[in-house]
């Protein structure tokens, strides 16, 4: 059978006769059941009601095949088909979620058909260019570099401020292609010193530590200097163009009067220009700054300065700057200490607060400290967060063979996910919990995964969900929140026991996330037929 007939038994929904003929012959393609599965989970997607979860399935198979290509049929049409759905749906399907699938099958599609991705991302126009942050996605595929600093080079000579993305961005860059940093960075000039205005003034202070920088020339650095002195006389720029273009100033001038005396004094005569228009907090907060960077000790001089200051917001920023402070230097209780006893005025602020504390609880198990790690998790108090802690704490114990009180510890998870009403966290929950006992107890695993589907599988209140009303978005954001959380788990699970796995993904109701469950065992599922192949499920 040729390779197209393949494709075309593969992409078409209602061919269930094509994957009984393909030939055994053929090197390295796929066996009938292989193709079976996939035609059968494709006819599944097609007829699922969920919108999101048809781009997100369809993403995953695409994603899949392009990874196991030898032999496989191509995934382009499924991307195709997929982003043509997005694009009809997109009322239908969170913000956050439409953006990130475009970007996904876009950088797919970059990198494996490129001169497919290019007419489509013709015909998106004008809403959806290639972008920073699809640039950014590419830089870890693989021959997705060369691609990502082409999109950022076009971006940014066509007037477009990368803004604070370019930082992150140019970081992995030079991890990975360090040639290229100082090339972007002469775009980046070059466009400002052609057009000016075209670079905010806020990108312009992000970038002062890879312009202003030993590896970066003389010259660039220099051009870079003078676009900054440049910025501060204009006399109708925003405040926060002020308070950038002022701190840019005022870190570099030291240096200027060192090795570039004729640019200090214009810069110096600006600053003193920008210092009339600076707010006076901003200007206490600048000088705060500047004498904890010169301290031997930042750490005790951020929390002298913090004890000085009399405004409670200011007292908190330092606060919370001194934690963040110890942390890098690894004194981690210290960061904790300094955390805990903040007050949050709102929701958003306890939870940056019991998120900190995880990333604590991470750098003390990294350093073995498994006390400290103990301590951290117990003081975080939102439950989805301190199950996270705890399985961290657990998965330390099962590579240290303390099986005992890794045991304990996802227990002691169990108990608060428990208490938990039933709700899209409670089922994310239990399926983190199942992957964590996986590596210890495989019955347990099973019954947590049971009692997630069983809450999955909760009929909603009825209510009104008109497509693109709040309602109907944040079921959808459940549901792919638990989408995300399934196709990992199922992986898992058929590693460890196929047919278990098999059978409990037939026993979730709702069609997309069932098939999600399904794929999931699929791609984690060795060969276990008496032939060679794979069982599918139906």
């Amino acid at each position: 059978m040729s390779t197209l007939l393949l494709i075309f038994c593969l992409m078409l929904n209602g061919s269930n006769s094509c994957p009984g003929r393909v030939g055994k012959n053929i090197s390295q393609a796929p066996s009938q059941s292989d193709v079976a599965i996939l035609n059968t989970l494709l006819e599944q997607i097609d007829s699922c009601d969920e919108p999101a979860l048809r781009v997100f399935l369809r993403l995953k198979i695409a994603t899949y095949l392009w990874s196991n290509s030898s032999g496989l049929p191509q995934p382009e049409s499924l991307a195709t088909v997929a982003l043509a759905d997005l694009r009809a749906n997109e009322k239908e399907i969170p913000t956050i979620y439409v953006d990130q699938f475009r970007r996904n099958l876009m950088a797919e599609l970059t990198i494996h058909a490129p001169d497919l991705a290019a007419r489509l991302a013709e015909e998106y126009k004008p809403g959806h260019p290639p972008d920073f942050v699809e640039a950014y996605s590419l830089l870890s595929r693989e021959n997705g570099v060369d691609k990502a600093v082409a999109i950022v080079q076009n971006n940014i000579a066509a007037g477009k401020d990368p803004a604070h993305i370019i930082v992150p961005f140019l970081h992995r860059l030079e991890s990975v292609k360090p040639a290229e940093v100082p090339k972007l960075l002469e775009t980046i000039i070059l466009e400002e010193e052609s057009h000016p205005d075209s670079i905010s003034s806020g990108t312009l202070f992000v970038l002062k530590h890879l312009f202003i920088r030993e590896k970066t020339s003389q010259d660039l650095q220099r051009r870079y200097l003078v676009v900054v002195i440049n910025r501060a006389s204009e006399k109708d720029a925003r405040p926060a163009s002020v308070v950038d273009t002022y701190g840019i100033l005022a870190d570099v001038l030291p240096k200027l009067e060192k090795d570039a005396p004729g640019l200090y004094y214009s810069a110096s005569a600006a600053l003193s220009r920008l210092r009339e228009r600076m707010p006076r907090g901003t200007l206490e907060r600048i000088a705060i700054d500047k004498r904890v960077s010169e301290s031997s000790d930042p750490l005790s001089q951020l929390m002298a300065e913090k004890d000085a200051v009399t405004d409670p917001s200011l007292k908190e920023d330092l606060q919370i700057e001194g934690a963040q402070l110890a942390l890098e230097k690894g004194q981690i209780r210290t960061a904790i200490e300094l955390v805990v006893s903040l007050k949050p005025k709102n929701d958003d602020a306890g939870l940056w607060r019991d998120q900190f504390l995880e990333g604590a609880v991470t750098r003390a198990i990294d350093k073995g400290d498994v006390g400290v790690a103990e301590y951290g998790t117990s003081q975080i108090k939102t439950v989805v967060v301190r199950l996270s802690a705890l399985q961290k704490i657990a998965t330390y114990l099962q590579t240290s063979n303390d099986q005992e009180r890794a045991r304990d510890t996802l227990n002691s998870a169990l108990k608060s996910v428990k208490a938990l009403d039933d709700s899209a966290n409670k089922a994310i929950a239990l399926l983190d919990l199942a992957n964590s006992f996986l590596k210890i107890d495989n019955r347990q695993a099973s019954e947590l995964v049971r009692a997630a589907i069983k809450v999955i599988n909760k009929e909603p209140e009825a209510r009104n969900r008109e497509a693109g009303s709040n309602v109907q978005l944040n079921d959808v954001e459940d549901t792919m929140k638990i989408a995300y959380k399934v196709v990992p788990t199922f992986q898992a699970l058929g590693v460890a026991d196929e047919s278990a796995a098999l059978d409990l993904a037939k026993d979730i109701r709702p069609k997309g996330l069932r098939i999600a469950a399904m794929f999931g065992a699929y791609t984690r599922v060795p060969a276990a037929g008496k032939d060679g192949s794979r069982v599918a499920s139906k």
